[in-house]
């Protein structure tokens, strides 16, 4: 029987997004395979199941091995030291693999997204499989044409990635078959009892105003994502309605509520564990995509964007590449992402016109099916073999 070790330098759990994407990733290919999470033994953040933090199913298992230990030593990761811990890890897992005699087993598919893991493996004259994320190198780097020449087969996040790959490593033959496989969507766990009425007081939302969500990261890459942006158009809309916003660090909320003078049409929700996601985003009336600039808005394969479409709310997001790909006219509601005034626009709308929002919301559900985790799990599977 086919096995996938899937190995993530990541603490587990962890509020950010990569911690959802290999969770639910490693859930989907359990429907398929045989799958070991290997991890490195780090304290974790919050002490908290990570099957049961990320509401995934115990279809597969979780290993850990030993790490040197950054964040207990300096309280948080930065700079070389993050290097450190990283190549610790690398090692750790590579050590692992040989004791553990999985190199040399054709049945075994040895899987990563993290850089140094990779080019371990492939020093090792391991061909591991590469899931490249986000690619936004300024210039060629020797190490990632090294891995990408050595890899079983590389898979990209989005189109923006594969590009900036093929344009920097024009002579690597092996990215001439990569595939462009995004990120995907739960959909089971989204589609939940509760009525929109109901999630609202299970959350504690007492308000009947129509609710404008945002729910994520509010920074990403040591970048803000545009949330405020996001808050300045709402405001400028002057409708009767709230804007939610759900998600961390916590810095930027006290940034953002100092910013516009503690409004209280806009709240903050701070970073909440994820099993309670789908009842946010089932509270919401419409949803908002922001994206920062530069290469990131290239190079992205946003999960809330497919979680939003799983939702059935009617979504507003920027009209670029890397959001039209999978939001049109029949599904969103799109703005110019060089404008706030845009923005401010199309939030009256879809405040003020329920027959088109209701149309989009349903279409948005109908298209959220082409993006489930276990498709995506049986693309990649497929093409692997």
């Amino acid at each position: 029987m086919t096995k996938l070790l899937y190995i993530a330098n990541l603490r587990l759990p962890t509020d950010k997004a990569h911690g959802v994407q290999i969770m639910k990733s490693c859930e989907a290919f359990a429907q398929f395979v045989e799958v070991e999470l290997l991890v490195p033994r780090l304290k974790p953040l919050f002490k908290k199941d990570p099957f049961s933090y990320y509401g995934v199913r115990r279809d597969f298992v979780i290993n850990k091995v030993p790490v040197f230990e950054i964040l207990a030593l300096t309280g948080w990761i930065w700079g070389w030291l993050g290097y450190i811990q990283s190549f610790s890890f690398s090692i750790s897992a590579v050590l692992y693999l040989f004791f553990k005699k999985k190199t040399g087993d054709s049945n075994i598919i040895l899987y990563s997204r993290d850089y140094m893991t990779l080019f371990l493996l492939v020093l090792f004259g391991i061909h591991p499989v590469a899931e490249i994320h986000d690619y936004r190198s300024k210039n060629p780097k020797r190490r990632i044409d090294f891995i990408l020449h050595r890899c079983r087969k590389i898979i990209v996040n989005s189109e923006g990635t594969l590009e900036a790959l093929r344009n920097h490593y024009t002579d690597n033959t092996q990215l001439k078959t990569a595939e462009v496989i995004p990120n995907g969507v739960d959909l089971d766990f989204l589609n939940i009892k509760e009525t929109k009425e109901e999630a609202r007081r299970k959350l504690g939302i007492l308000s009947d105003k129509k609710i404008f969500g945002y729910l994520g990261r509010l920074e990403t890459v040591g970048k803000e994502k545009g949330v405020s942006e996001i808050i300045h158009s709402f405001l400028a809309a002057d409708i009767d309605a709230l804007l939610y916003v759900v998600g961390g660090p916590d810095r930027l909320i006290d940034k953002y509520r100092s910013e516009f003078n503690n409004n209280e049409r806009v709240i903050f929700k701070g970073q909440v564990d994820y099993f309670l996601v789908p009842l946010y985003l089932r509270s919401f009336d419409v949803v908002i995509i922001p994206m920062p600039e530069g290469k990131h808005a290239r190079t992205t394969s946003p999960m809330k964007l497919f979680e939003y479409l799983a939702s059935g709310k009617t979504i507003i997001a920027p009209r670029i590449q890397s959001i039209t790909k999978y939001l049109k006219d029949n599904n969103s509601i799109l703005f110019d992402s060089d404008s706030a005034e845009a923005l401010s626009e199309k939030i009256k709308i879809a405040i003020n016109n329920p027959e088109l929002t209701y149309k989009l919301s349903q279409q948005a559900l109908i298209d959220a099916k082409n993006y489930s985790w276990r498709n995506r799990a049986k693309l990649i599977l497929d093409f692997i073999k």
